[in-house]
């Protein structure tokens, strides 16, 4: 038999959507692969590393703070020389350029957009995806169309039909299990005959989290309602957001929980998840909530969780059309029994072993 050798790398083990994702996804070709020996590399060190270790998989963290830090070229090459595939999950160009000068073959996991729109910086990635990326790939794989569209629409270029794949990611389904009670938890959080929404998301512009604060603005009897807002990240947003939750005298219905590991237990207590990115090409974090069987909204724009939601949820346009669907939600246990049995058996599509599958077949072709 011989040992294929795959190493994946990622800007750091943060337990947002791209962590989550791989950790699901180690553990599945560690167990499910016999003839496949994974490793994990990481720019920086996290709260999640720990998961990474558990698993039994060597992890190399190179201790970088800045992306922009030509020691990782260096590092990477050492690290790079071990291993058959690289399977690069992250935008850092020393990355890259690493696994082209260590002529591995190279696996281009795509999970969203650059998150610029002009400028120098924009326009120095634009060149580099264009010219380097799209040419040096040996594949590049994308979650779902609007993930591909939003990739040529970005670098305003079209990879070479046959580095393309698209298959949709997944997760563990059967390890989303809560450790607390749904009443225990709504305990804890004096949240006890409420009607709570809740998001889990980076702290960030794009995620246009005051969508659905803005969608309690003019909801009738709000005393009863709570909206939890799970994640860190900007503080110049969160401070935007704070403010806007204070204009609209909600400061006691809207919780800022900031990074939690008990994420599972939380989004358990739900009764509505809402997810307002947009153009987001995949989330992962939906499709938890989901798998839970919490119903569920997305924005109209969201790209690729609607592809993820499909019909078993809400798609909504506005932050009034979010408050026309809780009201209905809050007023109708059995329509809340309904769409969660609908979202449920959705996220039953989503197995992170189809995922592996299809890389499997990637890492043996190119």
């Amino acid at each position: 038999m011989i040992m294929m050798k795959v190493l994946h790398y990622s800007h750091r083990p943060d337990q947002y959507g791209i962590d989550t994702f791989l950790i699901s996804l180690a553990q599945v070709q560690k167990q499910g692969f016999p003839d496949t020996h994974v490793g994990m590399a990481f720019q920086t060190n996290g709260p999640s590393l720990s998961k990474y270790q558990e698993i039994g998989l060597p992890v190399h963290v190179l201790n970088r703070k800045s992306a922009k830090d030509p020691v990782l070229f260096f590092q990477l090459l050492k690290v790079y020389k071990n291993y058959d595939v690289i399977n690069l999950h992250s935008y850092s160009p020393w990355a890259f350029l690493a696994a082209i000068f260590s002529r591995k073959k190279i696996v281009f996991t795509f999970h969203g957009a650059l998150g610029l729109k002009n400028g120098k910086m924009y326009r120095i990635l634009k060149w580099y995806y264009r010219y380097i990326v799209n040419r040096y790939c040996d594949k590049i794989t994308f979650a779902s169309k609007a993930s591909l569209d939003r990739y040529c629409q970005t670098i305003m270029a079209s990879p070479d039909d046959k580095l393309i794949e698209m298959f949709p990611y997944g997760l563990q389904l059967n390890n989303i299990t809560p450790l607390k009670s749904r009443s225990a938890v709504r305990k804890e959080l004096k949240m006890e005959g409420k009607f709570v929404i809740g998001t889990v998301a980076r702290i960030a512009p794009y995620k246009k989290i005051e969508r659905v604060i803005d969608s309690l603005e003019s909801l009738p009897n709000p005393e009863d309602v709570r909206l939890l807002l799970i994640g860190a990240g900007d503080k110049a947003y969160e401070a935007h957001l704070r403010q806007r939750t204070g204009e609209l005298n909600l400061e006691n219905r809207v919780c800022f929980l900031g990074f939690r590991e008990d994420v599972i237990d939380l989004v358990n207590s739900l009764d509505l998840f809402v997810l307002p990115t947009e153009k987001e090409p995949f989330g992962l974090a939906l499709l938890e909530a989901m798998a839970l069987g919490i119903p569920s909204a997305v924005f109209h724009d969201g790209g690729g969780l609607v592809d993820i939601l499909g019909d078993s949820g809400y798609v909504v346009k506005t932050p009034q059309e979010l408050m026309d669907v809780i009201s209905n939600l809050r007023k109708d246990g059995a329509l809340r029994e309904l769409v969660s049995q609908k979202v449920k058996a959705r996220a039953d599509q989503f197995d992170i072993r189809n995922t592996a599958v299809n890389l499997q077949r990637i890492y043996a072709e190119v």
